[in-house]
């Protein structure tokens, strides 16, 4: 897998660890960090990132300036194999362990399965993590009796179902205080669902180890109390984010969860444990430090050093600590507690956000532990790096110059990005319960634009916004002064007449061929009735699918650009077309010469039974959707519990009816041609609903052919 990125720059914005003490409301500008996103990542690459002070939201990374930042970030690990739990992380896990096994449990147990003294003395001496930790879960609890309690814990893909949305949303409204309006489906995906980091799996001295990014997830009698998302790189278990539900509140799963990654860390043969960022000066955040012996990440040189003695009492002394600037200041003869920031402008995050923002570049910024523009160009190879152009790959010494290329060569940088779009406002006005459609609907009416030539992205993460009424701008995670990129698709047509024009060639081609066999093929002699039949049965399809265009289909998009009416006809006109009638009509088709008629019988009847299941289809999934909308819904009824596409399954059955009639190698290039086609978007189809719907979902083992594909 190839790791790719997409840059979005140096900024500053407001932070949520510190306050203003007068009105609670967060500091503007007091906190900067570096962002990019990514869609594809490796474990190896994002290991080395977070190893240099890097941490992913979704598919946004960021790492803070922590010079700047008004409550510094530093990146923090564990070495697993020298932890020792503290006593009150002990106590925690004891209380949970009593909570799930029962009182009534201990004593029976205790009864039925003895211990010997002295494994007593040394369970009572000794905390055994992994032991401790593992030792409730229902597949280890020795029954009978049974337990109070049945716990169990699994290590999850992470993706999206009701059951962690529900838990998300609690713990957001019970503990973060969020109001209702300010959750969404789409904002829990974003947050903890989607991840560039793909799920794999290597061994390392012998063990299988898994990689990627999970959901680890917490049920007692079945019931999902509490999940920890993670990344499980090369050398560290990441923990991402924890949440609980507010009935287990009591239970401190905090720590619960602390020391269960810790655990699988040092299982799994990960080394270390990291807890994401520890701010010295944030009370929520410290308690990471309670976990011994943490290590600190240097934000100069990257170096580790122990979060202990020397650090801590100079991080009570000032926000910004680098022990390599600490080792350099005393090498120098530097005394004093306050340090001397010359080397560095614009010493505040607001300044320095200020300063990029008007073109000073980063390595005027000078930002902790970025290298220097000269050691990039010593040490990196700049012109073989691989840049995405236009949907391409190319090396950055193979890319022309600006103003040596066209706008009108699409393969040009000009071409490739295109001319402004003139007239777009620089800032538009819609409220949080508008409709997403209202922000379509002002940057068209500013810029004089088609609402269907826009595109409409975020700044933040360059995830699309859809042009619906049924998406509120509070749900796309926009927020107050949020920024949005526009792009101009170009000129756009309907799906719907897209979709009359393709269907329409066949249905003209199709008796200009058959009534013009004598011109054609230099024949008098009149068409067989298989060739009549044929006939009947391809223009009977195609005026079909012309009826569904105008009078059932219901598009989720309203456009396509224009220039996909050549694609889209030219497929239908030429293969379906052309192919099929010149091949089926003539003197020689073998549709001209008797054939058994049981097998013409039976071609008649997958051909009507095809066409009318496929209608049927039709119309189930244009119920899913009301007119107007965009909704999606998980289709039921004919055909969708054998395959994900059942209308393109009866399809293809009605054209291996028409097969059946006429014996003609064109219907079978046809058939496999469309299959092919239909088969690849049944299971784009299939990913779509399974990353949608999730559990309520049932998934499909085949897309389009039962015990096929």
């Amino acid at each position: 897998m190839q790791s790719s990125v997409t840059p979005f720059g140096y900024s500053s914005e407001s932070c949520g660890y510190c306050k203003d003490a007068s009105n609670g409301s967060r500091t503007a500008n007091s906190r900067a960090s570096y962002y990019f996103s990514s869609k594809s990542l490796t474990v190896e690459v994002y290991q080395i990132l977070v190893d240099r002070g890097w941490r992913r939201s979704g598919t946004i990374f960021y790492k803070p300036d922590v010079l700047r930042h008004c409550c510094p970030h530093y990146t923090i690990r564990l070495p697993v194999a020298s932890f020792k739990p503290s006593k009150d992380q002990r106590k925690a896990v004891n209380h949970w362990n009593d909570h799930v096994l029962g009182e009534s449990y201990t004593k029976e147990a205790s009864r039925l399965y003895p211990i010997s003294k002295e494994e007593k003395a040394r369970f009572k001496n000794t905390f055994d993590l992994t032991r401790e930790i593992h030792k409730t879960e229902y597949e280890n609890v020795k029954r009978p009796p049974e337990p109070a309690h049945r716990f169990e814990v699994t290590l999850e893909p992470a993706s999206f179902t009701l059951e962690k949305y529900e838990l998300f949303k609690n713990y957001q409204q019970n503990v973060h205080k969020e109001k209702p309006h300010e959750i969404s489906q789409a904002g829990f995906k974003r947050f903890l669902c989607d991840s560039p980091l793909k799920q794999t799996t290597r061994t390392v001295e012998g063990k299988e180890q898994q990689l990627g990014s999970y959901h680890q997830c917490y049920r007692l009698d079945g019931r999902l109390i509490a999940m920890g998302i993670l990344d499980l790189l090369p050398h560290c278990v990441s923990g991402v984010y924890m949440l609980y539900h507010s009935d287990y509140e009591q239970w401190q799963f905090g720590k619960l969860s602390a020391l269960r990654e810790a655990a699988l860390a040092l299982e799994g043969g990960y080394q270390y444990y990291y807890m994401g960022y520890y701010i010295h000066s944030c009370v929520k955040m410290k308690y990471k430090g309670d976990y011994k012996t943490q290590h600190v990440l240097d934000p100069e040189t990257y170096e580790w050093h122990p979060l202990e003695g020397e650090m801590r009492a100079l991080l009570d002394k000032k926000p910004y600590v680098s022990m390599s600037r600490e080792r350099r200041r005393k090498e120098m003869g530097i005394d004093g507690e306050q340090d001397d920031y010359s080397d560095y402008p614009y010493p505040t995050a607001a300044e320095a956000g200020k300063a990029v923002s008007k073109g000073v570049s980063l390595f005027e910024l000078k930002v902790p532990g970025l290298m220097t523009a000269e050691e990039i160009e010593e040490q990196l190879d700049l012109a073989t790096m691989p840049i995405r152009v236009g949907g391409r790959m190319a090396e950055a010494q193979d890319l022309v110059s600006w103003d040596g290329s066209e706008l009108r060569n699409s393969k040009s940088i000009r071409g490739v990005i295109g001319r402004p779009i003139k007239n777009l406002p620089e800032t538009i006005t819609v409220s949080a319960d508008a409709s997403t459609a209202q922000i379509f609907e002002e940057i068209a009416k500013a810029s004089r634009f088609s609402i269907h030539r826009l595109r409409v992205t975020k700044g933040s993460d360059g995830s699309p916004i859809n042009n619906v009424r049924d998406v509120k701008v509070h749900d796309t995670g926009l927020r107050n002064k949020s920024a949005v990129d526009v792009k101009d698709l170009g000129p756009q047509i309907s799906w719907r007449t897209v979709f009359i024009v393709e269907y329409l060639g066949p249905l003209l081609i199709h008796p200009l061929i058959y009534f013009g066999r004598s011109l054609i093929y230099g024949t008098s002699a009149p068409p067989s009735q298989l060739q009549k039949l044929t006939f009947l049965m391809c223009v009977a399809h195609f005026a079909k699918r012309e009826f569904e265009t105008l009078f059932v289909h219901r598009f989720s998009s309203a456009t396509m650009p224009i220039m996909n009416i050549y694609k889209n006809s030219g497929y239908y006109w030429l293969l379906s077309g052309v192919n099929l009638a010149y091949w089926s009509y003539g003197p020689n088709s073998p549709a001209a010469r008797p054939s058994n008629p049981l097998l013409t019988y039976l071609g008649v009847a997958l051909f009507a039974i095809g066409e009318v299941c496929n209608y049927s289809t039709h119309l189930t999934l244009k119920n899913l959707r009301r007119p107007g909308s965009t909704e999606r819904g998980i289709p039921k009824g004919l055909g969708f519990d054998l395959v994900t596409c059942p209308n393109y399954m009866f399809e293809a059955m009605a054209w291996i009816g028409v097969a059946l009639v006429n014996w003609s190698l064109s219907t079978v290039l046809f058939i496999i041609v469309a299959v092919g086609q239909m088969g690849v978007w049944a299971w784009k189809k299939e990913k779509r609903y399974r990353k949608e719907f999730g559990d309520k979902y049932k998934r499909k083992r085949y897309a389009i052919l039962p015990g096929i594909w």
